[in-house]
């Protein structure tokens, strides 16, 4: 939503998983920003996803950008979320994460004064294939998530203080910075957070 060995802070941003320029629209990939260019990806995608993963995180460190365990992948995909993917040519080459499970550590509800039986979910990550930064398929993943999502009352999503790339195209889509969290081993995130409108106090 922590050190780095290799590069600048610049490189490091230009290679995070979620470091798509949503402002730069590119005319030719038009087709992978359609509604239907998304699909729910399912244990069959397991592979593509953690290469896409890996390959989007480039050398950006974790205070940029948390890198992901195969099993954690292969968790959503057995029951505890869901991974919206979105093709080009046959390619992965975006996917988001709406984590539906959320584990005790992760909760924020208590932080942000909410009860723990509000709805919540969790926007837990993005990935875009560098041949494909500046579509907009990062805020497009935010978009589809957060239609996935529905009602539900409470969505957030951690992104890191650097991560200015992520938290603009969060904030355009509705979620505002609440809070400034220690998580993942003690890394600092800010904490965002966008309510459903209809969702009761």
């Amino acid at each position: 939503m922590i050190g780095r060995n290799d590069g600048g802070q610049g490189d490091a941003q230009r290679e995070d998983a979620c470091h798509d320029d949503a402002l730069r629209g590119d005319p030719l990939r038009h087709d992978a920003m359609r509604n239907d260019a998304w699909r729910m990806l399912g244990t069959g995608d397991l592979d593509a996803i953690e290469q896409l993963h890996r390959l989007s995180i480039g050398s950006a460190g974790p205070d940029v950008v948390k890198p992901e365990t195969r099993d954690f992948f292969a968790g959503l995909l057995g029951g505890r979320g869901r991974i919206l993917g979105c093709f080009d040519g046959g390619a992965l080459v975006a996917y988001g994460v709406l984590q539906t499970e959320i584990l005790a550590y992760d909760d924020p509800r208590a932080e942000l004064g909410y009860g723990a039986d509000r709805g919540i979910a969790k926007l837990a990550g993005a990935a875009v294939a560098p041949s494909h930064r500046g579509a907009g398929l990062q805020r497009a993943s935010i978009r589809q998530r957060v239609a996935l999502a529905g009602n539900t009352p409470l969505l957030f999503s951690t992104a890191a203080p650097n991560n200015t790339v992520s938290l603009q195209n969060l904030r355009a889509e509705g979620f505002e910075i609440r809070a400034t969290v220690t998580r993942y081993g003690g890394l600092r995130r800010y904490l965002l957070v966008r309510e459903h409108q209809g969702a009761a106090q």
